[in-house]
């Protein structure tokens, strides 16, 4: 295909092109990239990378089709009903390496990142920052101790001290973990991925088997940012609260990663894309 702006476009290219324009004129995605080189990189595809859209139901991932459909990046992922929330999609990513293993990054995002960290082109950021192993988009520096108080659940501490115990970790990566990740809206690379999937493996392993871990993680987390009526709470968890079990894995992300050796890891946002 000759890749030129000014040839005759398809129809699904000119879908790709329109949906993509609002972004392109943003003033951090014009910033050194003009908008003709943009438009033909776009048209390459962006099949080296994935991004996963945890979807709760059937309508939640039909909503997504949008992305889906421009973007030949995004990827939708009905999550099935557990304590783990958003993160039972790493136990799916367990059981389908063929999927990503070759990939460039492989994100992961909820039905509603637009609505909690607005929209981003992820081509234009996994291509402008390629030397970084692992991306996330909300959160920052500083440790889970001292975090601030709408982030902090009470057996929080606790369930991470235990959990670093048992996989013969440190407790002081509480304390020295510059990257503190509150959302798992990040994009891996494949090594980063499949390490922390061995990491998640064995903390599930040990929570299960072990009464105190689940009484501790069962426990209300005290959210109360929720939309979710406490009817949903208990289709999704079977009690009328959220568990402490999606609170802890996101800061683990963060945690764990923080402390791989020679890892290189950036905090994306719209405003630090403006400011690169």
């Amino acid at each position: 295909m000759e890749l030129s702006i000014y040839r005759k476009k398809d129809k699904k290219e000119k879908q790709i092109l329109k949906a993509s324009r609002p972004f392109m004129k943003n003033e951090f995605f014009n910033n050194g990239l003009s908008i003709e080189k943009y438009e033909i990189d776009l048209l390459k595809g962006a099949d080296d990378f994935v991004i996963y859209l945890c979807c709760f139901n059937e309508d939640s991932c039909n909503r997504c089709q949008k992305y889906v459909n421009f973007q030949p990046y995004f990827k939708t992922h009905e999550l099935k009903q557990t304590e783990y929330f958003e993160n039972e999609l790493f136990f799916y990513l367990m059981d389908n390496k063929q999927e990503w293993k070759d990939k460039r990054f492989i994100g992961t995002l909820s039905h509603i990142f637009e609505q909690k960290m607005g929209y981003m082109d992820f081509k234009y950021v996994v291509d402008r920052f390629p030397s970084h192993d692992f991306i996330y988009f909300i959160g920052g520096p500083g440790t889970v101790y001292t975090q601030g108080s709408s982030y902090t659940h009470p057996n929080l501490f606790i369930i991470l001290e235990k959990t670093l115990d048992y996989m013969k970790l440190p407790r002081s990566y509480l304390t020295d973990t510059s990257h503190i990740v509150y959302c798992n809206y990040c994009l891996f690379k494949p090594w980063v991925l499949e390490k922390y999937l061995s990491f998640l493996y064995e903390v599930k392993r040990f929570w299960t088997l072990s009464k105190e871990m689940q009484d501790l993680l069962w426990q209300d987390a005290t959210y109360n940012q929720s939309k979710l009526s406490k009817e949903d709470l208990i289709r999704k968890f079977g009690v009328p609260y959220y568990p402490h079990f999606c609170f802890v894995l996101e800061r683990l992300i963060g945690i764990y990663v923080s402390h791989l050796p020679n890892i290189s890891i950036g905090l994306i946002t719209p405003w630090t894309l403006r400011s690169n």
